[in-house]
């Protein structure tokens, strides 16, 4: 997909965000191997600790449909309500860890369609990961 083509699907994504209270609105587009791409937008609740983010929804929506999501290449994260490029938070941070290779692209886009790109290592260089939880090797 170009980039003209894929800021367009950005923006009609990005409608289908459930943003009563905020009313900023966050798609996440992860570029798998092959036809399996996948969004999510980010999910609101009058309980604010239950409100989901865009990175989270897709992430979770993909494995329950059974997308195999070994092989994303990148990650697009926009809101048309968003002057600065929008990263990921830590919670996404973390998530996004467990499913990616960390030389995975992460496109992230202000308003404008502008956009700056990182290797996910460099956003989150400390992920805990399973040898964290297990303890360390002797």
């Amino acid at each position: 997909m170009n980039n003209e083509k894929l800021l367009e699907k950005l923006k009609e994504l990005s409608q289908y965000a459930y943003v009563p209270y905020s009313n900023f609105r966050v798609v996440a587009f992860f570029e798998n191997q092959g036809d399996q791409n996948f969004y999510g937008v980010n999910i609101e609740n009058a309980s604010y600790p239950n409100t989901m983010c865009a990175e989270r929804v897709a992430i979770h929506s993909a494995i329950n449909n059974n997308v195999n999501i070994a092989n994303i290449k990148k990650i697009h994260i926009f809101s048309p309500d968003s002057k600065d490029y929008l990263s990921p938070c830590g919670g996404c941070r973390q998530t996004i860890s467990e499913h990616i290779k960390n030389d995975c692209d992460v496109i992230m886009y202000n308003n404008k369609g502008e956009s700056i790109r990182k290797k996910f290592s460099k956003i989150f260089p400390l992920a805990i990961d399973q040898k964290n939880i297990k303890g360390a090797k002797k």
